[in-house]
């Protein structure tokens, strides 16, 4: 869910150089994608993702019918 309150598209560029460890330390040489995106987007844009637990709207479609129009 987004609660940033920011209105409009925009372009993001990070980048990940910064957060991938030497080939030959612990865990492969890389941070793990999730560990990256939360650590990237707070330190990159000032955007800091948390958890929580939510009931966001849901509308659920059973069935759709369309009445044939007249030529």
């Amino acid at each position: 869910m987004d609660a940033t309150g920011l209105k409009g598209r925009y372009d993001i560029h990070m980048d990940a150089t910064a957060y991938m460890a030497s080939p030959g330390s612990e865990g492969g040489g890389h941070m793990d994608v999730m560990s990256f995106l939360f650590t990237a987007l707070q330190q990159q844009l000032g955007l800091k993702l948390e958890s929580r637990k939510d009931k966001p709207e849901i509308l659920v479609v059973d069935s759709v019918e369309k009445t044939p129009a007249e030529n």
